[in-house]
C-alpha cells in the first residue's frame, strides 16, 4: 500500500477512517514518510511455479511431392505462458520500488512479465 490515493490494493477500502474505525488497516496520509516505511505488515509468501518457454514445431515430411517445397515448417513458442501462485500481487517475480530497482523482494505495483505467444511459418522451394 502506497501513500498516494491511487493504484492502491483492494485492501485499502478497509483503511482506518472516522467512519471505520474497527479496522487493521492503518489510514493513509498524503505524503507520510511513516506510512511507507518497510513492514512485515505486507510480508507474504512469492511462491510460484512458472511455465516460462514453451515452443513446439513440425515439419511436414514429404512436402515437396504434394506443393512443390523443399520444406516446410509450422512452429509456436510462447513466453511466460502459464504462473501458478497463491501471492496476491500481479507477478511474484516482480523487483522493483519505483526509484531504483535495488530492494530485493518489494512489490511496489511493478508491471509484470509479459505474455508472448509467436506462430511461425518456415518454407523454402
Amino acid at each position: 500500500m502506497t501513500n498516494y490515493l491511487n493504484n492502491n490494493i483492494a485492501e485499502i477500502k478497509e483503511r482506518w477512517t472516522p467512519q471505520n474505525k474497527n479496522t487493521d488497516v492503518p489510514k493513509i496520509v498524503l505524503l507520510d514518510a511513516v506510512s511507507t516505511q518497510t513492514s512485515t505488515r505486507w510480508l507474504e509468501k512469492g511462491d510460484y511455479l512458472r511455465l516460462k518457454t514453451v515452443a513446439f514445431g513440425y515439419t511436414f515430411p514429404g512436402i515437396k511431392d504434394k506443393m512443390g517445397f523443399s520444406n516446410l515448417r509450422l512452429s509456436i513458442a510462447g513466453d511466460n505462458v502459464a504462473l501458478l501462485t497463491k501471492y496476491k500481487g500481479a507477478d511474484p517475480e516482480i523487483n522493483t520500488n519505483r526509484t531504483a530497482n535495488i530492494a530485493f523482494g518489494v512489490d511496489n505495483r511493478g508491471v509484470p512479465l509479459a505474455r508472448t505467444i509467436s506462430i511461425g511459418l518456415n518454407a523454402s522451394f
